[in-house]
């Protein structure tokens, strides 16, 4: 199901107006609060793609931008590099013995690329959550399906941060013994649900993500151009 796509910013409104809450220190930290959120419960809406990105490989690795969701592309020299499931790390000065692969890269789960070669700039092609830059407080929100499931979780795990911080929240402890008291049992409640009625994709979506993972997968050593990426 395509749904309707609202401005996040729609969550501190709704911790005002539901839970009464009177300080606003933690605003600035919602929109963070909300992408790690969405990305717990796995509800992303269509990715935007953003503007490539060029980084530095300094012993062998480099930080991917926090933004980025999902990677498509790996340019190094003008030439579009294979990803592989493990770099051999016994030597990695020597090229010849990198699975095969001279130039390659490998990820991990923190946020790492790896690469067969070091001292050298490469550009990432990605794709980013959309974002809404908000006016009044000049922070960006992401944009989020419309879905009451997922906003009712999303809600809990706000008042969860909230009260993680020490502030007092009417009616809630993380000491609680049910989720009618206690925010962290409420938000793993209502993120199984969420996750659930979140409905699988429709055919244009499919059709898109099959767009996009054939982007990925073909001319993997060919030079990059525009008809390996095109743009939207």
């Amino acid at each position: 199901m395509a749904y309707t796509k609202i401005n996040s910013k729609v969550c501190v409104a709704r911790i005002y107006d539901r839970f009464h809450v009177t300080y606003s220190d933690w605003v600035s930290r919602t929109p963070n609060w909300i992408n790690s959120a969405i990305a717990n419960i796995g509800a992303y809406p269509q990715l935007d793609r953003a503007d490539p990105v060029v980084i530095t490989i300094v012993d062998y690795k480099a930080a991917i931008p926090t933004d980025a969701k999902l990677l498509e592309a790996v340019i190094y020299n003008g030439v579009r590099i294979p990803r592989v499931d493990r770099i051999n790390t016994g030597n990695t000065t020597n090229l010849e013995n990198t699975s095969g692969l001279i130039y390659s890269y490998q990820l991990d789960n923190n946020g790492y690329i790896y690469t067969t070669f070091t001292d050298e700039d490469i550009t990432l092609y990605y794709r980013e959550l959309p974002v809404s830059l908000d006016a009044t407080t000049g922070m960006y929100f992401p944009i989020i399906p419309d879905n009451e499931h997922l906003l009712e979780a999303i809600d809990f795990y706000l008042i969860t941060r909230i009260v993680q911080r020490g502030h007092k929240v009417e009616g809630y402890t993380l000491n609680g013994a049910t989720r009618l008291t206690n925010p962290a049992l409420a938000w793993e409640h209502y993120r199984k649900i969420a996750r659930s009625k979140i409905q699988p994709l429709d055919d244009e979506e499919l059709h898109q993500i099959s767009n996009l993972m054939g982007t990925f997968l073909i001319n993997t050593n060919k030079y990059y151009n525009d008809i390996a990426y095109t743009s939207e």
